[in-house]
């Protein structure tokens, strides 16, 4: 019997319909095998932004701008939480979608389904295939979250040097080298949506799930043999997480797990310590320049320059906040135009995805390139201006001083010291209260917490960050 944490939304589908299903990871993967099994109903396509990395599967992956050329009765996001729901709905209405066709059903509680699909094995060098002692590592695929949990990568390999770690993420090679490249320990990185971590993990010595929070998944009986004290180690931290008790479904579990930490002194880096089996002290991280980017770094011919972002990763559209924490692209134009009169000689070279609004001022676009060349470009600029986020954890961890605004994420456990953080208003610290995470807590467009952070205050942050005379 096959247990499912992702019970397909079948209360919401017509049986017999034609579907697309949104996301190729562990959710979609889940409900494709559910529609297999009871053939329920036909699944059409699946969708990724990330179809090119993706492996084989048994109904195609395309990219979103596809969706045309389907016939479909619904859509099936298939998501763990809300987070960029409405983005997506957003896309996918962009290329013609009925909006109310789109179903998204949050993480219920674990159901068992009868019946088995075969898992397809792709080629790779596996840790588990080495004399040495294996570890599994499943991720999120966001930016910000892979800097950060390199952090606990680096404290594996110091506990057991003669580890060997496998990372499990979905679409995250385009950037794991970036951020991964010469880490101790590391055997290899495998594009996967959750399909061959279920499969793989009990062959490891060790399987963890490592989101917000962490779980165990797997403890091989052979680790005993190999590293005794670390197998004790192991499953004392098992016995520890689970008195914590805190699962991470609902999302709202989060916003309690942080409010936990921050009570407890601890941030995003080092909250494990809380389990007694890590001992973090500090946020840094080993991020290293890729000399053979230089070149291309050098033909860009930048001068002193500020660098900007404007979206955090998945989409930005003009004058409106898809999700809650992104600055209202007025503000960031007015902004430009501010720093402008008043440094005109200072460039401003905006960094983003390839669908980012280019922001009117901005002396550079530099969108969607190699995340290799962004990480040079953020190594020379003076100042970074960003929304909290992926961008700001990886200057940060280069060395440059970020003025960063915060709005619904918890500045205490996100932030660092190091940088000039903006917190405005009466209205912030909403995130994960619900499922929809990238919504504003109360329902507004333009929440409260951001439309308080204005181009003059941000212009402050950044005159003062300037005038302490290390930038320049």
């Amino acid at each position: 019997m096959n247990r499912y944490s992702f019970l397909f939304p079948f209360e919401k589908i017509k049986q017999g319909s034609k579907i697309i299903i949104y996301g190729a990871g562990d959710v979609g993967c889940d409900y494709l095998k559910q529609i297999l099994i009871t053939n329920y109903c036909i699944c059409v396509a699946i969708l990724d932004r990330n179809a090119a990395n993706i492996p084989p599967l048994v109904v195609p992956v395309y990219t979103p701008e596809y969706l045309p050329q389907f016939e479909y009765d619904y859509i099936v996001l298939a998501f763990k939480d809300g987070c960029h729901v409405q983005a997506v709905k957003d896309t996918l209405f962009h290329y013609g979608a009925d909006i109310s066709k789109i179903i998204f059903q949050p993480v219920r509680a674990e159901v068992n389904i009868l019946g088995k699909i075969e898992v397809k094995q792709t080629d790779y060098n596996y840790a588990f295939q080495s004399n040495g002692i294996s570890i599994a590592i499943k991720y999120g695929p966001c930016l910000g979250d892979s800097i950060i949990k390199k952090k606990i990568v680096m404290e594996l390999v110091k506990k057991v040097p003669e580890v060997s770690i496998d990372i499990y993420i979905s679409g995250g090679s385009k950037f794991m080298n970036a951020i991964y490249a010469d880490t101790r320990g590391l055997n290899t990185v495998i594009d996967d949506g959750g399909v061959l971590f279920e499969h793989n993990k009990i062959k490891y010595d060790v399987a963890f799930e490592l989101y917000d929070l962490l779980a165990i998944k797997h403890i091989s009986d052979n680790l005993a043999n190999k590293n005794r004290h670390f197998f004790d180690e192991l499953h004392k931290l098992d016995k520890v997480l689970l008195k914590y008790n805190l699962p991470s479904s609902p999302i709202s579990n989060m916003h309690i797990h942080f409010k936990r930490m921050i009570y407890k002194g601890l941030n995003v880096y080092n909250y494990l310590n809380f389990t007694g089996f890590f001992d973090i002290k500090d946020k840094n991280v080993d991020i290293r320049l890729n000399e053979d980017y230089l070149l291309c770094y050098k033909q860009l011919q930048l001068k002193k320059y500020i660098t900007i972002n404007y979206g955090t990763g998945f989409v930005s559209i003009h004058g409106k906040n898809v999700i809650a924490k992104q600055w209202n692209y007025d503000k960031i134009c007015q902004f430009v135009q501010l720093f402008k009169t008043n440094y005109p000689d200072i460039q401003v070279v905006q960094l983003g995805t390839k669908n980012a609004a280019k922001v009117v001022g901005a002396d550079e676009y530099i969108l969607g390139t190699d995340l290799e060349l962004v990480k040079h470009v953020l190594y020379g600029s003076i100042l970074h201006i960003d929304s909290e986020g992926g961008l700001v954890h990886l200057a940060t961890q280069l060395g440059t001083k970020c003025v960063v605004l915060f709005g619904p994420t918890m500045v205490e456990y996100f932030g660092y010291d190091e940088n000039d953080n903006i917190v405005a208003g009466d209205c912030h610290n909403c995130y994960t209260l619900y499922d929809e995470i990238d919504k504003c807590a109360r329902g507004m467009e333009c929440p409260e917490c951001m439309d308080s952070i204005t181009p003059n205050l941000v212009m402050e942050h950044v005159d003062r960050c300037i005038s302490d005379g290390c930038l320049l």
